[in-house]
């Protein structure tokens, strides 16, 4: 499966190095319940009062406790062209349920785990799914329930997952340099994810990513630290306003320019202006050029 693959014909524009393929995902019943504790050789109740699973582990056996963090969550479709958001109190499973449709909690495999280690995935995901463009399902927990009959779809094995360069994800805390200026920064990422036959190309990337994001009259500020600074030797720098710094994460993502995009708390920590200027900037992207985005 390759990306190129998922454009339609009659969306494809030579002359729009912008056109993006358009993704569909659908997460459909996720469960997620990860070990909390393991005790080897002794009799251990979980803090609901029981206990969860137990296994053998050769010469001693060990008690496992599990945390139930989601619970069959089945969330709106992630269309093309759409921004999400995807709302709920502090602790309820928001980044969780983020991180798992972003692929960073791993998935089982029967077919490629020992028996004992299929059988943890199963307790730990349940049944849940991942659904690209209704005709491509991962299992979460690794084999498909028995139950199933999937009529034109294919199941993607563990070493398939999603095609690279599907997701990008940009997280709560900036991950920026201090030293390097906006468009260095965005360079730099442009660089490092671009396949060398396409090197060439790079600068006009990072020329449509800084004008797409509002960022072409800062490119040359040096991106300094957050919070500012009084910018004196051995002191930390001044440099660009908390929403540019937000874009600046954004366009180190959009460098491969993905099809689906997450943010974890985007506006966290920005004046209301600025989250402003961030969600309408987002909404744009997503109109203009097909991203399917979500934020929590």
């Amino acid at each position: 499966m390759n990306l190129k693959d998922m454009i339609p014909v009659s969306s494809t524009n030579q002359d729009n190095q912008k056109q993006i393929p358009l993704v569909k995902l659908a997460l459909e019943h996720i469960t997620y319940r990860p070990v909390t504790r393991s005790y080897p050789n002794i009799n251990v109740t979980a803090d609901d009062g029981s206990v969860i699973s137990s296994k053998s582990t050769g010469r001693f056996n060990s008690v496992i406790a599990r945390k139930t963090i989601l619970n069959n969550v089945t969330p709106p479709p992630i269309e093309p062209f759409q921004l999400q958001g995807w709302m709920g109190p502090s602790g309820s499973g928001k980044s969780t349920l983020l991180s798992i449709a972003a692929g960073l909690v791993g998935s089982g495999s029967s077919s490629s785990k020992t028996v004992a280690t299929a059988n943890q995935y199963q307790a730990c995901f349940g049944e849940s799914r991942i659904v690209m463009n209704n005709d491509a399902v991962l299992y979460l927990g690794g084999k498909p329930p028995q139950h199933t009959h999937e009529t034109g779809t294919k199941v993607l094995r563990q070493q398939e997952r999603f095609p690279k360069g599907l997701i990008g994800m940009v997280w709560q805390d900036d991950i920026l340099l201090s030293n390097l200026t906006v468009r260095e920064t965005v360079e730099f990422a442009a660089r490092l994810k671009t396949a060398p036959s396409q090197i060439d190309t790079v600068p006009q990337l990072v020329d449509d990513i800084l004008s797409d994001l509002g960022l072409t009259s800062v490119q040359h500020s040096i991106v300094g630290d957050a919070g500012g600074g009084s910018g004196s030797r051995g002191g930390s720098a001044r440099g660009i306003s908390g929403g540019e710094r937000k874009r600046v994460s954004v366009a180190q993502e959009l460098v491969t320019r993905p099809p689906v995009l997450f943010l974890d708390e985007p506006t966290s920590g920005l004046d209301s202006t600025s989250a402003l200027q961030l969600i309408i900037l987002l909404k744009t992207l997503a109109v203009n050029h097909g991203h399917a985005i979500v934020c929590v």
